[in-house]
């Protein structure tokens, strides 16, 4: 079984609240948070489909290094609600894959594992059966 990764690392959107208004920043991941990050936030990213043969690929997104996720949402759906200390995922994504997707994250910085610490690896995976 062999793996290709896309890394989803530049043109992340996220979406804090900062005395009390909400305001949007571009992240790139990896990012270090800094030390006065106290209320949860909202990362998102838009990205195409890519080419995969359906009969002998599968599409997956893989996490690491994100505790304090809360949930993923993909296209707009639930796609999971990681247990409270889950630093590294896996997720298998349903076909057919929509042309055009959005990725959205939750993110609770009172679930981190350290302030410092490079926080999201996040990757499309393309594994063949």
């Amino acid at each position: 079984m062999s793996e290709h990764l896309i890394h989803l690392r530049r043109a992340w959107e996220g979406t804090f609240v900062e005395g009390g208004a909400k305001v949007v920043r571009r992240v790139d991941l990896p990012a270090s948070w800094p030390a006065d990050l106290s209320t949860p936030f909202l990362l998102s990213r838009a990205f195409q489909r890519p080419p995969i043969e359906p009969d002998r690929e599968r599409l997956l997104l893989r996490f690491a290094s994100v505790s304090g996720l809360i949930s993923v949402h993909w296209n707009g759906q639930e796609l999971a609600r990681p247990m409270i200390g889950t630093a590294d995922l896996e997720l298998a994504l349903e076909r057919p894959i929509p042309a055009r997707n959005l990725l959205a994250l939750e993110v609770d910085p009172a679930g981190f594992n350290g302030l410092g610490i490079p926080w999201g690896t996040i990757a499309l995976v393309i594994r063949s059966n």
